[in-house]
């Protein structure tokens, strides 16, 4: 099996913490020799919680940096990677539980200070692992519920946008922020910001300039699935934690959504076009806060995207000449993208205009799905997931490693000198041309990523 007894688990968490954290020798049986590296980590950053019973059917996953905002590292990611099919495998799990410690943040994303400075070897394992990882929750056939609590951004977006149930708070605040560290949107971004219930463009916008969503913009474009008051999270998770094992997927789902539904609450007083509320038939609660509170998707940012990106030009020169154009006819929204790209990293935007393009190009005409998040569950868009997330591992080389100046300088002027003041190469949007672009785009083999879909 998969998973040790209770019993079992209970004699060897080591007293590591109390409610059914697992310990180290513990967490060696369970994965025996499949996952490489050291052990200590494994009862430091992430926290496998077991059902207090034996009938308990949920497996509760907390990624455990606080300090880091739950960045992943490339033990973390390795890890979670091996124990998605396990959890998938045992039949004694229903359904699998993913949140954040510390109460700041779900997850920051990748810890890209520790990627800047690895060996190459490093670099590769932790965006193959990653890469593999987000495929594979795209296919998970099991419940799997994600608690968008805090900051949610990059790697962490992309563990969990696949998850069946995407919970939002008053406190969320998602993003996709590469472009500004010399990045580019990576995780599958292209594929599920390119499929999003929005005005048209709303997602190009997203990784452009790594626009910062709240909890309305999130049901609204459809990238979280319900809303649910902080306040009560405690709670829903105790419940989802009683969830009886050796379940269907069918009758987990149907056991899942009764318990979320009983805490979800819609977002009422809207006063903007983004609002929205969830599958759900809740009153709201005293506190409940309004749409308009926790929407940053305004009439205008929405009418301004399907202006300027609802149909995007081939080069890069070409959308800025559209944004220059607008701004210079008194358009708000064009004057505000274009001075926020001045701090964004010109090639990064570029090659992200070119994946997005691709992403688009390969959608399918019948591209509307409830029962599968952004339809990857479905085969054919399922292939095209897996060509998104091909190219991203042949870009995540090249920035990572090939021409990787612009990453190292992003994540010096963000992260470690905090002058906020990059040196970007080439420094200005009006240099990047469509060479750059390919090089990028074809540094490497497309199939650099299988032999990580396969581990």
């Amino acid at each position: 099996a998969a998973f040790m007894s209770v019993s079992d688990f209970k004699r060897e968490r080591e007293g590591v913490a109390t409610g059914g954290v697992l310990g180290r020798s513990a967490l060696r049986r369970l994965f025996s020799s499949s996952l490489p590296g050291p052990g200590a980590f494994w009862d430091e950053t992430l926290l496998l919680g077991f059902p207090e019973t034996t009938t308990g059917g949920c497996l509760s996953v907390s990624l455990n940096r606080p300090r880091q905002l739950n960045a992943l590292n490339v033990d973390m990611v390795t890890a979670l990677h091996a124990l998605l099919p396990r959890v998938e495998e045992d039949p004694r799990v229903s359904l699998l539980l993913l949140s954040g410690q510390g109460g700041r943040a779900f997850c920051a994303g990748g810890d890209i200070r520790q990627v800047a400075g690895a060996p190459r070897a490093d670099v590769a394992r932790l965006f193959g692992h990653e890469y593999a990882l987000v495929f594979k929750t795209s296919k998970f056939k099991k419940p799997y519920v994600a608690l968008w609590d805090g900051i949610v951004m990059g790697g962490g977006v992309g563990i969990s946008i696949f998850a069946s149930h995407r919970l939002c708070t008053e406190t969320t605040l998602w993003a996709m922020p590469e472009t500004g560290i010399g990045f580019f949107p990576d995780v599958g971004a292209a594929f599920f910001l390119s499929r999003l219930k929005a005005a048209p463009g709303v997602g190009f916008l997203l990784g452009l300039v790594g626009k910062r969503l709240r909890a309305a913009d999130l049901l609204a474009t459809g990238l979280a699935t319900h809303f649910v008051p902080r306040a009560h999270l405690a709670e829903l998770k105790e419940k989802l934690e009683k969830v009886n094992g050796f379940l269907s997927p069918e009758a987990a789902r149907a056991e899942v959504d009764r318990i979320v539904d009983e805490f979800s609450e819609p977002l009422f007083s809207s006063s903007s076009p983004s609002s929205s509320s969830p599958s759900s038939s809740s009153s709201p609660s005293s506190s409940s806060p309004s749409s308009s509170s926790l929407c940053n998707l305004t009439a205008d940012v929405l009418d301004g995207c399907e202006k300027y990106f609802s149909v995007l030009p081939e080069s890069f020169q070409a959308l800025l000449a559209s944004l220059d154009e607008g701004a210079a006819s008194g358009c708000r929204f064009a004057a505000e993208v274009k001075q926020t790209l001045r701090d964004k990293c010109p090639l990064s935007c570029a090659v992200w205009l070119a994946l997005f393009r691709q992403a688009e190009a390969r959608k399918c005409v019948d591209e509307r799905s409830d029962d599968a998040p952004f339809y990857a569950q479905r085969e054919e868009e399922g292939d095209r997931l897996l060509e998104v997330l091909r190219q991203d591992f042949v870009l995540a080389e090249a920035f990572g490693h090939g021409y990787p100046e612009n990453f190292k300088e992003g994540v010096r002027a963000v992260l470690v000198d905090k002058d906020n003041r990059p040196q970007w190469t080439p420094s200005n949007n009006a240099d990047v041309h469509e060479d750059d672009v390919s090089r990028m785009l074809n540094y490497c083999e497309a199939n650099g990523l299988d032999r990580y879909l396969h581990s």
